[in-house]
């Protein structure tokens, strides 16, 4: 997933000594981005205040300055994808939105620390095989849209168990905690 830190973070860490659950979420999503597990982005200004920012432990700021380092070749990757997260310090909730096209998950900076964004995402398949069509057609967007090496196809298949594929998204849905994808057959218009 593609994970946007929105300028709002840059608010939220003027204050003299930012509160703890701030420092927390942002030492969180320094952990995301030495995993590997999503791609994270944001503005360089924001970037910038997080790599420098005495609140951060040292290895959280040494995983924001690597982002800011890639920013060149990473800001662009925002252009290619249809869905994307957006970490914000303002809201209190989560939202769904679209803008200019693009569907925008929101994601409050202070619910970071209640998920867990060092997994990677999880993708339901009605049938474990059903993988290698995922797999083909990931490779071929990275390999035609982005440069390699700047986003990490790093996922759990989920088995979902044919007709009750729909009991184990549920299920998913319900936790709350990660980013999960459920991929079915074209036989069905979505899991029943």
């Amino acid at each position: 997933m593609l994970i946007y830190l929105d300028n709002s973070i840059c608010q939220a860490i003027e204050a003299p000594s930012p509160n703890s659950e701030i420092i927390e979420s942002l030492e969180d999503l320094a952990s995301v981005i030495r995993s590997g597990s999503h791609l994270i982005l944001g503005d360089f200004k924001v970037l910038k205040a997080l790599a420098s920012l005495s609140s951060l432990g040292l290895s959280a700021r040494a995983a924001f300055k690597a982002s800011l380092n890639k920013f060149p070749q990473q800001a662009s990757a925002l252009k290619h994808v249809s869905t994307y997260t957006k970490i914000t310090a303002n809201n209190q909730v989560p939202t769904r939105a679209e803008s200019d096209g693009k569907k925008i998950i929101t994601i409050p900076l202070s619910l970071i620390q209640r998920m867990n964004l060092k997994a990677p995402v999880e993708i339901i398949f009605e049938e474990l095989n059903d993988s290698s069509i995922y797999e083909i057609i990931s490779r071929w967007y990275l390999k035609s849209f982005i440069s390699p090496g700047f986003i990490n196809r790093n996922y759990r298949s989920i088995h979902g168990g044919g007709g009750r594929t729909h009991v184990v998204y549920t299920d998913a849905q319900n936790r709350n905690d990660q980013f999960c994808l459920c991929i079915t057959d074209s036989d069905k218009k979505f899991p029943t």
